[in-house]
């Protein structure tokens, strides 16, 4: 197992390990690996993004109560003679607790160095995927009853999670389910659509609602895999289209292989 291997290796044991990264980094820079600059910049933007007890408890909270919410709402579908007014204040209740969900994650957002992006869109998405710190979107706290919603950022972040044998998915212990680290919008998209909870790679330049599909996708009979797929694939960023690319090539060459 060479140097940079045992790395990365203990880097996955110990995903949230700010110091073993920047040991990492202080290897990298005596090799002359540019992967050093990531690396201090990542963990100096997650040193200094704070979360205060106050956000996470209430995150909890409001979270938990729309999850609450939400299961109550799927069981009142299955009883035809449900209160109206009982309905009608519920649906109340979750559009206030999604507002304030929505405005707390906003709080909570990173701001992003330019540099950090310039910095990801250029490096191994396999290596990112190991390293990396990016947010978790679309919180995944009742999912068994209702699809996330993708402007709710998670109090937790990549490096919070847990790994699993895939360097591209983690666990979160809190809300027992999978988070899938996404290094292209296509993917992001696809996982959104499935109601996964994701961790979206830096490098891709993020605009406002991009994972959602514009305009929406109407189909006329069962579609394809395939045609979903390619949907998902419409509007991307430039990273996403290089990085889409790169994958089709090394497919190409695999099977050529074979």
């Amino acid at each position: 197992m060479t140097e940079e291997r045992a790395f990365l290796k203990a880097i996955l044991e110990q995903p949230d390990n700010d110091a073993l990264k920047l040991v990492y980094a202080d290897w990298l820079e005596e090799q002359g690996d540019p992967k050093a600059e990531f690396l201090r910049l990542m963990v100096k933007v997650r040193q200094e993004q704070v979360v205060t007890p106050e956000q996470r408890q209430q995150y909890q909270e409001l979270s938990s109560e729309l999850a609450a919410l939400r299961t109550q709402e799927w069981r009142t579908r299955r009883r035809p003679h449900a209160s109206s007014p009982e309905n009608r204040e519920r649906l109340r209740r979750v559009q206030e607790l999604e507002s304030r969900l929505t405005g707390l994650s906003r709080q909570m957002r990173r701001k992003i160095p330019t540099r950090l992006h310039e910095l990801a869109a250029a490096f191994d998405v396999h290596w990112l995927a190991v390293v990396s710190d990016p947010e978790i979107e679309g919180c995944g706290k009742g999912t068994g009853t209702w699809r996330p919603r993708f402007e709710f950022l998670c109090e937790q972040s990549w490096a919070d999670m847990m790994a699993t044998g895939n360097d591209q998915v983690r666990h979160c212990e809190t809300c027992r389910q999978n988070v899938y680290f996404c290094d292209n919008l296509a993917d992001a998209r696809e996982h959104s659509s499935q109601g996964h909870c994701i961790a979206v790679d830096l490098g891709i330049i993020r605009r406002k609602d991009d994972l959602s599909l514009s305009p929406p996708m109407y189909f006329v009979g069962r579609p394809s895999g395939e045609t979903i797929r390619s949907s998902y694939q419409e509007n991307l960023d430039p990273v996403s289209q290089a990085r889409l690319a790169a994958r089709k090539k090394a497919e190409g060459k695999s099977g050529r292989r074979q």
